[in-house]
C-alpha cells in the first residue's frame, strides 16, 4: 500500500480526527472509507448520467419509442393474464403467496 501526504487546514485535520474516533477507526482507515464511499458515488453518479443520456436519445428515435411500446403492450397483456389467474386461486381458496417448492 502507497503513502500519501497531503496538507490540511488545521480546522480539517481536527474534524478528520473527531469523525474517525466517532467511527472507531484511526484515521487513516477512516480516510480510506471515506475515500472509497467518494468514489462509488461518484461511479454511481456517472452510471446514472449514462443512462438519462442513452434515454434522452432513445426517447426521440421513432423505432425505439415504436419498439417500446409494443415490448410495453405484451407486459400489459402479462400482467392481465396473470392478475386473473391470482383471481381466480383466491376465489378458489389458494393463497397464491403460498410458498409450494422447496
Amino acid at each position: 500500500m502507497s503513502a500519501v501526504t497531503i496538507r490540511l487546514p488545521d480546522e480539517f485535520n481536527r474534524k478528520i480526527s473527531r469523525a474517525a474516533r466517532r467511527a472507531r477507526q484511526n484515521r487513516s482507515e477512516f480516510i480510506r472509507q471515506v475515500l472509497e464511499d467518494s468514489f462509488r458515488r461518484q461511479e454511481q453518479e456517472d452510471y446514472m448520467q449514462g443512462l438519462i443520456r442513452a434515454a434522452k436519445v432513445l426517447a426521440t428515435d421513432p423505432a425505439a419509442l415504436k419498439e417500446a411500446r409494443e415490448i410495453q403492450a405484451d407486459f400489459d397483456a402479462v400482467d392481465t393474464s396473470l392478475d386473473s389467474v391470482i383471481a381466480a386461486e383466491r376465489a378458489a381458496g389458494i393463497d397464491p403467496d403460498e410458498k409450494w417448492w422447496d
